[in-house]
């Protein structure tokens, strides 16, 4: 994936750090001294959330609807005191890869589960996933000079909101 340069630095720690985080949640819902160990992998997408509600283990939701908006940000020029500097336009004809995290044989990988396109009003939605951690990257329209973006997702309700937010590159 192509990180663009809008804030520098802050875009490819973000990435690095939304993935060591997801690496870091699959390994802690083995909860096992070897996390590779075959009951360790069988346990991952079978633990159910922790009684005080985190997130740390792989989620038992039946059926996981995932659902957003794309937006494409911009800042208000000139900026007024008062009103919000940050605009936020629904976005059309991005498209949205999600890919669900997963443990194979010990390590951490990623499987594409489906791929949409947003409507007019910027909306996407999957449907009838299973419960666990995805990550959904976005894909500004062809032509267009919008950053690609990316987002983690704990699916650890039946429903779950994701938006995506996608800046002009420089």
């Amino acid at each position: 994936m192509n990180i663009h340069d809008f804030g520098g630095s802050f875009m490819r720690s973000r990435f690095t750090s939304l993935v060591l985080v997801a690496l870091a949640t699959t390994l802690a819902a083995c909860d096992d001294d070897d996390a590779t160990s075959p009951s360790a992998l069988a346990r991952l997408d079978s633990r159910s959330t922790g009684a005080n509600g985190d997130s740390a283990s792989a989620p038992t939701v039946g059926s996981l609807d995932l659902r957003g908006t794309v937006y494409q940000m911009s800042v208000r020029t000139p900026v007024v005191a008062g009103q919000d500097s940050l605009v936020r336009t629904p976005l059309a004809g991005a498209t949205i890869e999600l890919r669900r995290n997963l443990l194979v044989d010990g390590k951490a990988t990623q499987t594409v589960v489906g791929t949409v396109t947003s409507a007019a009003d910027g909306s996407y939605s999957f449907t009838g996933l299973a419960g666990g951690y995805y990550v959904a990257y976005g894909y500004p329209p062809a032509g267009s000079a919008l950053t690609e973006t990316l987002e983690y997702v704990a699916g650890t309700q039946a429903q779950v909101t994701t938006n995506l937010f996608m800046w002009k590159g420089q």
